[in-house]
């Protein structure tokens, strides 16, 4: 038995389905990533990341260490902890400081 379901169709709705995806996170002020967890690369990250890091998008995908470079000192070992969480398949959540392109700290 042969199935025919109209050659690229369904491939067309799962791309339509992540344009609109990431249209929806750019659309907020959050910061929507995704890493690859083989390789450790940011995959995609949204447009929010800039108004709350004050660098552009690219530059996360650029350095996938960056993110870790910005946490204060004095929090990176809530950063450790999380990766040890996500390795075990855990839920994480976790909230630390961050030191912005400009020298300002946030939360």
């Amino acid at each position: 038995m042969a199935f025919n379901f109209g050659g690229n169709y369904g491939f067309q709705k799962i791309e339509y389905a992540h344009q609109e995806l990431i249209t929806f996170f750019n659309a907020m002020d959050e910061v929507f990533y995704s890493v690859d967890r083989l390789t450790g690369n940011v995959t995609h990250i949204s447009n929010g990341c800039e108004k709350l890091s004050g660098y552009k998008p690219e530059a996360f995908l650029e350095n996938n260490r960056l993110w870790y470079e910005l946490i204060h000192p004095d929090d990176k070992h809530f950063a450790a902890d999380e990766e040890e969480m996500l390795q075990a398949s855990k839920t994480v959540h976790v909230e630390y400081r961050i030191i912005r392109s400009d020298g300002v700290v946030r939360w």
